[in-house]
């Protein structure tokens, strides 16, 4: 079991539906997963997200799953009834399924792997179903599925222990074969989301300094993440560098916040200051790792205007280039309207470069294309999200900036314009003929 399995099991049970009014939810959930490989500013370049990835060293077998393991060795008959291992109404509890097959009790067992989690939480549903290893007709374990990603062992460990990905789906098949389907119609619902998930939290970790890998297994919230990179990387740019470098990790859409956002934006980013942030953009080559954690730093935030008229000319056509090829439509738009703002020859350059569809976006890795992300989104206001395409919101703006280079193209293009382009184009074409 590697480490991005493991963290990407742990963020799945803890998003597994458990959390409601009143529930207790793992308060461990980590700030940020840290694989072995990355560098500082100060050593060798950090990897970018299209380059090969170190696998993790493995890691020691889970405390949880070496207690379960122990105490069930010596089972018997392994059952799997209906209801969860609390407030039971045994009465209305069905057998589904029982075996004293020693071949069949060893699967189930091989089935159950659960992961560590340095500070359990409970959610507080019973659960279901519950399957139960016995020997002589006692009880070793009775372990309660939560949400189909969960294990609950009254009596065997404090809280719920979340299984990783490879368990949760092969459980899910396995139960289903016997007679509940409810975790394999969750896992089906929330497979992509995982994956996703999952793929994102590698791209983290390979971005990530060996030194944090600790810090991660200990568990670790916002300020003790802020605590750890200032100790581990005490130059304040090489914070910098390697805060753009996560900022930016995993094409996701820039207000749908994810992993490493919060401590990124509320401790890391106010901790170094808007000038230590300038200076790392400016204090290496910017690479695509760290253009997209610029360009996502810069144009989500709207400081283009912050930057020095020196440093903007030079780095804008790097970090607008790569933020207009990006492949979430939201963050093009921003991305297009903060140029539309901005004005300047550079920010001009990259509009019309734009709108003659010089900068296609990139490809989405499939793995990545359903997104899930924590907290909630601001209302769907204005210019970005509106019906028309990328390229007539680009001939608007180059319109609004009295650009008249692309008059003529504008033009072709609303003879053959869709629909939805139209309004939007008559709009570009109204102000140019002004």
């Amino acid at each position: 079991m590697n480490g991005e399995r493991l963290l990407a099991a742990i963020l799945l049970a803890a998003l597994a539906g458990c959390a409601g009014p009143g529930a207790e939810t793992p308060s461990d959930l980590p700030v940020a997963g840290f694989p072995e490989g990355g560098a500082s500013r100060v050593d060798e370049p950090l990897p970018t997200g299209d380059a090969p990835v170190a696998e993790p060293a493995a890691e020691p077998a889970s405390t949880r799953e070496s207690t379960l393991k122990e105490a069930i060795a010596g089972a018997d008959r392994v059952v799997l009834r209906t209801g969860g291992t609390c407030h039971r109404e045994e009465a209305r509890e069905r057998v589904l399924f029982q075996s004293e097959d020693p071949v069949e009790i060893r699967r189930v067992s091989g089935l159950l792997v659960v992961m560590e989690s340095s500070r359990p939480g409970r959610c507080m549903c019973c659960g279901g179903p519950t399957i139960e290893f016995r020997r002589d007709g006692t009880l070793l374990a009775d372990l309660g599925l939560q949400h189909g990603a969960l294990l609950r062992w009254p009596g065997g460990w404090h809280g719920d222990g979340p299984l990783t990905i490879e368990s949760r789906e092969a459980l899910a098949h396995w139960l289903a074969d016997h007679g509940s389907t409810e975790a394999l119609d969750q896992w089906e619902r929330d497979r992509g989301e995982v994956l996703a998930r999952g793929a994102r939290w590698r791209m983290l970790y390979s971005r990530m300094p060996p030194a944090l890998v600790a810090v991660f297994e200990k568990g670790t919230d916002p300020d003790g993440f802020l605590a750890a990179l200032r100790e581990i990387l005490p130059d304040p740019v090489d914070r910098a560098v390697l805060a753009l470098r996560l900022h930016g990790t995993g094409e996701g859409t820039w207000i749908k916040n994810f992993g490493l956002d919060y401590a990124l934006e509320e401790k890391v980013f106010p901790d170094l200051g808007p000038g230590t942030l300038r200076e790392a953009v400016g204090a290496v080559p910017i690479d695509p790792a760290l253009a997209d954690g610029a360009a996502r730093w810069v144009f989500e935030g709207e400081l283009l205007k912050d930057l020095l008229p020196a440093m903007a000319a030079r780095v804008l056509p790097v970090i607008g280039e790569r933020a207009l090829a990006h492949p979430r439509v939201y963050n093009r738009r921003q991305t297009l309207s903060v140029l539309g703002g901005y004005g300047s020859e550079e920010a001009l350059v990259l509009l019309r470069r734009f709108f003659r569809g010089e900068i296609p976006h990139r490809a989405l890795d499939p793995d990545l294309v359903e997104e899930y992300f924590d907290g909630y989104l601001p209302p769907q206001l204005g210019d970005i999200y509106m019906d028309f395409s990328d390229r007539a919101y680009a001939a608007l703006l180059l319109a609004r900036l009295d650009d008249r280079e692309c008059l003529e193209e504008i033009r072709s293009m609303r003879a053959t314009a869709p629909p939805e382009d139209e309004l939007a184009l008559d709009e570009a074409l109204d102000l140019l003929s002004e």
